[in-house]
């Protein structure tokens, strides 16, 4: 399996987690989770049946960056749940994991030569900010904000498979 489709796999998995996960703390819950099932399938569809080109693999410096990068999103996502639990903060602690997960797409652009993943990454961020800063007055704002991160994570595994140049 190329980059390409490897990468939307694991975007649809991690998209269709959040989604399936926080649907439940958001008003109308089946209907998130029932987009989600069905952008799921559209990636998964679009992964056997794409004829896009491969892209090349990609080089040592590319591997290194994109190591890093998960290294440094696991060690924040672990760090910042600790800090936030601590603080009795605890509905924030998934839009961190969304704001994280996002901002580590961003160096993806330059390593693999994919400007979606800029736009993806700032997606992501922009909704988990958004989120938190609603969530003082709407108490299901955290679990909204991880369903849209998921969503977005399903949006773009399409989209890079059928209009990778976005």
């Amino acid at each position: 399996m190329d980059g390409r489709r490897l990468g939307s796999l694991i975007g649809c998995a991690g998209g269709l987690a959040f989604v399936l996960v926080s649907a439940g703390g958001v008003p109308g819950a089946w209907w998130w989770r029932a987009l989600g099932l069905v952008l799921a399938g559209a990636v998964l569809v679009a992964i056997v049946v794409s004829r896009a080109p491969a892209p090349p693999p990609p080089d040592r410096r590319a591997l290194r960056i994109y190591g890093a990068c998960v290294l440094a999103m696991v060690l924040a996502i672990l760090v910042g749940a600790r800090v936030l639990n601590a603080l009795g903060e605890t509905d924030l602690v998934r839009l961190w994991v969304v704001l994280v997960v996002g901002i580590h797409f961003v160096p993806f652009a330059s390593a693999f030569r994919q400007p979606l993943f800029t736009r993806l990454g700032a997606t992501m961020a922009a909704i988990a900010v958004a989120a938190g800063a609603i969530s003082p007055w709407v108490s299901w704002a955290p679990y909204a904000g991880a369903v849209g991160g998921g969503l977005a994570l399903l949006v773009f595994a399409l989209l890079g498979l059928v209009r990778p140049d976005v």
